[in-house]
């Protein structure tokens, strides 16, 4: 299965609104594993997703990667709005359980306040056992989004 990533929807009412400053926010990354299945549609904060949380060693901490390098940009070519940031990267993660989604939010500091943005789904469970691990995020960033 390939890896994909996904915006949730109530992520872009909040973008609207002015809640996320892609820029100026902490944004971070956290890893999940599949006991979470995301609802696309109605999860909005971090406290939908936490509970799944991994824990682990390796660079990686308790609510996960913080994105740094965060910049948006618009291509007129393509009429997307693209939110990009650093490649992610642990030179030995070794998670406390398989994972299966990487979950980006806004984090305030509390779950129920903390905004979802997106998803990453990598197919199936992974886990690195003390491996590198990397995402390396497309040239239309971490997410994009499309006017039609």
């Amino acid at each position: 299965m390939a890896i994909t990533t996904k915006v949730y929807g109530k992520a872009t009412s909040h973008i609207e609104a002015g809640d996320i400053d892609w820029a100026g926010d902490t944004i971070k990354a956290a890893l999940v594993t599949s006991a979470y299945t995301p609802v696309q549609g109605t999860d909005e904060f971090w406290s939908d997703a936490d509970t799944h949380e991994i824990a682990g060693s390796g660079g990686y901490t308790t609510g996960g990667f913080t994105l740094t390098g965060n910049a948006n940009s618009y291509d007129s070519t393509t009429r997307e709005e693209r939110y990009d940031a650093d490649n992610v990267v642990s030179l030995g993660l070794t998670p406390s359980a398989p994972f299966r989604y990487m979950v980006v939010y806004k984090d305030t500091g509390t779950a129920g306040t903390s905004i979802l943005i997106a998803y990453v789904n990598f197919g199936a469970d992974e886990d690195p056992a003390g491996d590198p691990f990397a995402v390396q995020w497309p040239t239309t960033g971490v997410f994009y989004m499309q006017a039609s």
